[in-house]
């Protein structure tokens, strides 16, 4: 039984489809990332609708554009299905306080951001590539920035 539980296991994570990712913009960057605090503990204050299914691919039933303006997270924008409405709904739409940019001064925690490409360099006369991924962590309190720590990882193939 234990077996056939396992392999159930397997065959719905392999088939499972890879969720949507918010984007958060950094120093004129853009980064891609499923790291990011819900709605709900950024601003526990507002009151969310229900989220529809927007798709497979995003069960939270919203997208969120996130920014990092003089070291302090800003919601910037909201793209959400509400309900049977069958309509994409932006900021106000889906909740009438919600004034972009807002400031996610209720949250605190950190936030492991990594560029959307590596670097890769093959070196010569070696067999070797070597995979250069420069990540950031930032730590947050109260939705402003109060360490942002530069994470070098080298991976050799």
């Amino acid at each position: 039984m234990k077996i056939l539980l396992l392999l159930l296991l397997l065959v719905v994570s392999a088939n499972a489809t890879e969720q949507e990712q918010d984007i958060l913009i950094y120093k004129g960057r853009r980064y891609w990332t499923h790291k990011m605090p819900s709605l709900e503990k950024c601003f526990p204050k507002i009151k969310w609708p229900q989220f529809a299914l927007m798709s497979t691919a995003n069960y939270d039933g919203y997208r969120a554009s996130w920014g990092i303006f003089d070291n302090k997270l800003y919601l910037i924008g909201i793209v959400a299905q509400i309900g049977d409405r069958g309509k994409y709904n932006i900021n106000e739409e889906i909740e009438p306080s919600i004034k972009v940019p807002l400031l996610a001064k209720e949250w605190s925690g950190s936030l492991n951001l990594t560029p959307n490409s590596d670097y890769y360099e093959v070196l010569k006369r070696s067999p070797l590539t070597i995979k250069y991924t420069k990540k950031i962590k930032l730590e947050f309190s109260n939705g402003i920035i109060t360490n942002a720590t530069p994470v070098h990882e080298i991976e050799t193939r």
